[in-house]
């Protein structure tokens, strides 16, 4: 039997070698799966207004105010008061900004100015949870040690109270965010679900949405994130549905979902992904 010749048995090996090895990505697959931001900021929290400016809250506890060009306009940099929590954009030149940490209000103006501030535990609300405005330019606030809903003026007048949250079979209420528009009151909270009142503080409804991250109503729909799905209700039908999103959105390590008629918000820790909803 011939033998075949070292040279050529090296070769084959070599080939072989060569045959079995994963072929390296191409560097344009590669930058395709990178994500690309249209604000590139760290992000605690976001809301468009009725124009879709953006306030978003930073990680350095600023509340940044971006115009539709996406430039920086106005901000307001916090350095004596705790974590921000979130902002009510209800009045432009008197924007909410409620300070979980504290039981504070904060009001500024339309450049992001302070006009004024309310500490809540000076009048006796020692553990609020969240805030917001109301219909009538006064401010809803939830005491949890209190367990009830009560609406202020921004003196901290009390103008009325709902019952006690176990009154409605609602026990170990927490609401971390609320919402007034159009004489409905929402509130949403991780374990209980999101809670419908009306405009006086009387109890509606509860809709089945636990583990929610954010809430956005407009008086006739909310929407809620839960960190996979994206939920929206219609009060008259009030039966949760699951809605579709931006598949790009997918990339990246999301916190949370925002939208306006016009357009879809991707919040994630290192950015905001901006993408058109027409």
């Amino acid at each position: 039997m011939a033998k075949m010749p070292v040279l050529s048995v090296f070769a084959l090996i070599i080939c072989l070698s060569n045959a079995c090895k994963t072929p390296t990505p191409a560097v344009e697959e590669v930058v395709q799966n990178e994500k690309h931001y249209d604000l590139s900021l760290k992000v605690r929290d976001l809301e468009p207004d009725k124009l879709n400016n953006l306030y978003i809250i930073t990680e350095s506890n600023k509340i940044q105010n971006f115009d539709t060009n996406l430039e920086l306009k106005y901000e307001f940099s916090n350095k004596r008061y705790g974590n921000l929590t979130n902002l009510d954009l209800r009045d432009p030149l008197r924007i909410l900004v409620f300070i979980d940490d504290f039981d504070q209000l904060l009001f500024l103006d339309n450049t992001l100015s302070l006009i004024g501030e309310l500490r809540l535990s000076d009048l006796g609300y020692t553990d609020v949870t969240a805030a917001c405005r109301s219909n009538d330019d006064k401010i809803w606030i939830f005491d949890r040690a209190m367990r009830k809903l009560i609406k202020i003026d921004e003196l901290g007048n009390k103008i009325l109270e709902s019952s006690v949250f176990e009154d409605y079979g609602v026990e170990n209420a927490a609401p971390f965010k609320m919402i007034e528009a159009e004489n409905s009151l929402v509130l949403a909270d991780k374990n209980q679900g999101i809670l419908l009142f009306d405009n006086l503080g009387q109890y509606s409804k509860k809709f089945q949405i636990t583990n929610a991250v954010d809430l956005q109503f407009n008086g006739k729909v909310l929407y809620t994130y839960d960190g996979k799905s994206l939920k929206m209700v219609k009060l008259n039908f009030a039966i949760p549905t699951t809605i579709g999103f931006p598949i790009e959105f997918r990339i990246g390590n999301l916190q949370n979902i925002k939208l306006t008629p016009e357009n879809w918000y991707g919040i994630y820790p290192e950015g905001v992904e901006i993408m058109s909803r027409n």
